[in-house]
Protein backbone atom coordinates (compact mmCIF):
# COMPACT_ATOMS: atom_id res chain seq x y z
CA UNK A 1 0.00 0.00 0.00
CA UNK A 2 1.45 3.91 -0.87
CA UNK A 3 0.90 6.26 1.48
CA UNK A 4 1.41 9.78 1.46
CA UNK A 5 4.06 11.64 3.43
CA UNK A 6 4.66 14.73 4.71
CA UNK A 7 3.94 17.36 7.35
CA UNK A 8 0.53 19.67 7.74
CA UNK A 9 2.45 23.37 8.27
CA UNK A 10 -0.61 25.62 8.23
CA UNK A 11 -2.77 23.13 11.35
CA UNK A 12 -1.70 22.97 14.91
CA UNK A 13 -2.31 19.47 14.45
CA UNK A 14 -0.15 16.36 13.07
CA UNK A 15 -2.06 13.27 11.83
CA UNK A 16 0.02 9.91 11.30
CA UNK A 17 -0.70 6.58 10.74
CA UNK A 18 0.68 4.33 13.30
CA UNK A 19 -0.72 0.86 11.79
CA UNK A 20 -2.87 -0.34 8.75
CA UNK A 21 -4.33 -3.77 8.60
CA UNK A 22 -6.47 -5.98 6.38
CA UNK A 23 -9.25 -7.88 7.77
CA UNK A 24 -10.96 -9.90 5.45
CA UNK A 25 -12.64 -7.34 3.23
CA UNK A 26 -12.04 -4.23 6.02
CA UNK A 27 -9.00 -2.13 6.49
CA UNK A 28 -8.59 -0.73 9.91
CA UNK A 29 -6.33 2.47 10.06
CA UNK A 30 -5.17 3.21 13.63
CA UNK A 31 -4.29 7.07 13.04
CA UNK A 32 -2.32 9.29 15.80
CA UNK A 33 -2.81 13.20 16.61
CA UNK A 34 0.57 14.32 17.25
CA UNK A 35 0.07 17.81 17.03
CA UNK A 36 -1.02 20.36 19.45
CA UNK A 37 -4.61 20.78 18.71
CA UNK A 38 -7.56 18.54 18.34
CA UNK A 39 -9.13 17.65 14.83
CA UNK A 40 -12.14 19.89 14.60
CA UNK A 41 -12.61 19.96 11.20
CA UNK A 42 -14.43 16.49 9.32
CA UNK A 43 -11.53 14.72 8.05
CA UNK A 44 -12.03 11.11 7.21
CA UNK A 45 -9.49 8.63 6.08
CA UNK A 46 -10.37 7.11 2.62
CA UNK A 47 -8.79 4.50 -0.13
CA UNK A 48 -9.38 5.21 -2.99
CA UNK A 49 -11.77 7.46 -2.62
CA UNK A 50 -14.08 5.44 -0.51
CA UNK A 51 -14.20 6.96 2.99
CA UNK A 52 -14.27 5.32 6.75
CA UNK A 53 -16.84 4.36 8.97
CA UNK A 54 -15.88 7.59 10.90
CA UNK A 55 -14.15 10.95 10.96
CA UNK A 56 -11.30 12.68 13.06
CA UNK A 57 -13.08 15.55 14.84
CA UNK A 58 -12.01 15.18 18.66
CA UNK A 59 -9.55 13.33 18.10
CA UNK A 60 -7.19 14.99 21.00
CA UNK A 61 -3.38 15.34 20.79
CA UNK A 62 -1.16 12.52 21.72
CA UNK A 63 -4.45 9.96 21.14
CA UNK A 64 -4.79 7.41 18.59
CA UNK A 65 -7.97 5.86 17.39
CA UNK A 66 -8.89 3.29 15.11
CA UNK A 67 -11.07 3.39 11.62
CA UNK A 68 -12.25 0.87 9.36
CA UNK A 69 -12.73 1.19 5.78
CA UNK A 70 -14.83 -0.91 3.51
CA UNK A 71 -13.08 -2.43 0.47
CA UNK A 72 -13.86 -3.59 -2.36
CA UNK A 73 -14.26 -7.44 -2.84
CA UNK A 74 -12.54 -9.48 -3.45
CA UNK A 75 -9.23 -7.22 -2.82
CA UNK A 76 -6.50 -7.48 -5.25
CA UNK A 77 -3.28 -8.13 -3.25
CA UNK A 78 -1.20 -6.78 -6.42
CA UNK A 79 -3.26 -3.57 -6.65
CA UNK A 80 -1.56 -0.56 -5.35
CA UNK A 81 -3.89 1.21 -3.11
CA UNK A 82 -3.56 5.12 -1.98
CA UNK A 83 -4.71 5.85 1.36
CA UNK A 84 -5.80 9.91 1.73
CA UNK A 85 -7.84 12.13 4.05
CA UNK A 86 -10.46 13.68 2.87
CA UNK A 87 -12.44 16.81 3.64
CA UNK A 88 -15.45 18.36 2.35
CA UNK A 89 -13.41 22.27 3.60
CA UNK A 90 -10.48 21.77 1.14
CA UNK A 91 -10.61 23.50 -2.26
CA UNK A 92 -11.24 21.10 -5.06
CA UNK A 93 -7.58 18.92 -5.91
CA UNK A 94 -6.06 20.02 -2.12
CA UNK A 95 -4.92 17.15 0.07
CA UNK A 96 -4.15 16.86 3.79
CA UNK A 97 -0.62 15.41 4.00
CA UNK A 98 0.37 12.70 6.71
CA UNK A 99 3.31 13.17 9.07
CA UNK A 100 4.57 9.69 8.89
CA UNK A 101 3.26 6.27 8.02
CA UNK A 102 4.65 2.83 8.79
Amino acid sequence: MRLLDGKLKETPWCVSIDAAQRKYATLVVEIANDGVAPVYHDVRPSLDGIRADASLPGLEPGATRAFRIAMPAPPDPNAAACLRLLSSKLLPGAELPLARSP
